[in-house]
């Protein structure tokens, strides 16, 4: 197939995805891999320390009582973050911000989190309203991360949220299958539940 969509001479950062009005599928199958919507197998649930998780809970309740929250970067800052550091902090997880990846001219630009520990990788991609081209511009940063990342493990995960919206996807580096999780999950309502699948994807 003839590119349509990625022209040779053009660079792509992984912001221009998001912009994109195409098809993901379209476009994924341009990066050489194909799309589909399904219940992700997650790992398996772990149980997260109850005060921790009654502490975070407060905060993220807190933060979204008293702070303005209509801009991307303060639901960056007052949601976003405060979970993923728990995440850090709870599986030894080294975090990136605003991590540069350069793979290759269709496939360049920074991550907004990245999440690594000597078993697997997280992306995630926060975006103020937009979750459909959002997860576009996640898949186009997972299949960067399948070449740049030694990660080992068969599935690399990521994200994206609006802070109070979490959607997840995977990429089965084998079959080269980004799949998006069919869940939605709501912060702080399923934080329990988010957390503990977070923590074991790590």
């Amino acid at each position: 197939m003839t590119n349509k969509i990625l022209l040779p001479d053009k660079v792509y950062t992984f912001r221009s995805y998001f912009k994109m009005r195409f098809s993901i599928v379209d476009i994924l199958r341009e990066l050489g891999a194909s799309f589909t919507k399904a219940a992700i197998v997650l790992p398996n649930a772990t149980a997260i320390d109850s005060d921790r998780l009654q502490s975070l809970t407060d905060r993220v309740k807190a933060t979204a009582a008293r702070v303005n929250l209509s801009s991307e970067a303060a639901r960056r800052e007052a949601l976003i973050f405060p979970v993923l550091f728990e995440v850090a902090e709870l599986t030894g997880a080294q975090m990136e911000i605003e991590y540069a990846v350069d793979v290759s001219p269709y496939l360049r630009g920074e991550l907004d989190y990245l999440l690594r520990t000597h078993q697997n990788a997280l992306i995630v991609e926060a975006k103020n309203a937009d979750l459909v081209h959002g997860f576009t511009q996640l898949a186009a940063e997972l299949i960067a991360l399948d070449r740049w990342t030694d990660c080992t493990e068969a599935i690399l995960y990521g994200a994206v949220t609006t802070g109070d919206i979490w959607q997840l996807g995977s990429f089965d580096r084998t079959s080269r299958i980004i799949t998006q999780d069919l869940e939605l999950y709501r912060v702080p309502t399923d934080l329990s539940i988010l957390m503990s699948i977070l923590v074991a994807m790590l």
